[in-house]
């Protein structure tokens, strides 16, 4: 909280539902995973009546390509980004809980979040009453065992289920039939990182920019994490300029 994580954090619960998603429509955040879909639009997918059951938001920080250690580095340096962003979007979809499913080999970034929900519930910012807003948030690590296809959205559900990650024929899709036949949604780290700038901070709100993605360079150059803009399309391979 010292460097700024949570500022603020009730003020933007209180604001409610359609306020949240809103918000990330405004900003035309692109999800950070990969398929740059917009992340308000694929947040409001959730119904918006609740049906007396509950709902989820998944996490997806299996991160079993080759090479890529971004969402490593997020857990690693800065959980509690990640916590505050399960809890924003989590009150944008009506969620009740959120599920990180965490890379099993990441074996040191797990103490760090695991360290990082312990904190963030010992100060009450999660949980019952979280951040004594009223609303009743949980968010439970669940750690992978290095399967390659449980990086697949529906493949992540049946291993949290305690079932083979294989995955699942669509339609039904997860917003509406999901966990354990529950309406959630699927997302990932830096996502769900990078929007409590977008909410708190109102870094790209003011300014209409969409933010950038991280990237991880995996050679000897002068410097090997880089943040680009979204649409840059072409960059230096060994870190030393872009174009």
């Amino acid at each position: 909280m010292k460097r700024g994580d949570w500022y603020k954090i009730m003020d933007l619960v209180l604001k409610g539902v359609d306020w949240i998603i809103n918000e990330v429509k405004k900003s035309s955040l692109q999800g950070c995973g990969g398929a740059g879909f917009a992340s308000g639009l694929k947040w409001s997918f959730m119904p918006k009546v609740s049906d007396g059951r509950p709902s989820y938001l998944v996490v997806n920080s299996d991160e079993s390509e080759l090479g890529t250690c971004k969402d490593r580095e997020i857990m690693r340096h800065d959980p509690h980004k990640l916590l505050e962003g399960c809890l924003i979007v989590g009150v944008g979809m009506r969620a009740s809980a959120a599920y990180i499913y965490i890379r099993g080999e990441y074996v040191n970034e797990r103490k760090d979040l695991e360290r990082a929900r312990k904190e963030a519930y010992g100060a009450g910012l999660l949980g019952k009453n979280a951040c004594g807003s009223g609303y009743d948030f949980d968010v439970h690590i669940h750690y992978g065992a290095d399967a390659y296809i449980c990086g697949e959205e529906t493949a992540i559900l049946e291993s949290l289920e305690g079932k083979q990650g294989k995955p699942r024929l669509k339609p039904p899709f997860p917003a509406n039939a999901g966990l354990y036949g529950y309406r959630t949604t699927v997302t990932n780290v830096e996502t769900m990182a990078v929007v409590i700038l977008l909410q708190a901070r109102e870094l790209w709100a003011v300014h209409s920019l969409q933010g950038g993605d991280m990237m991880a360079l995996d050679d000897h150059g002068k410097v090997e994490g880089w943040e680009f803009k979204l649409g840059r399309d072409r960059y230096a391979s060994r870190g030393d300029k872009t174009n």
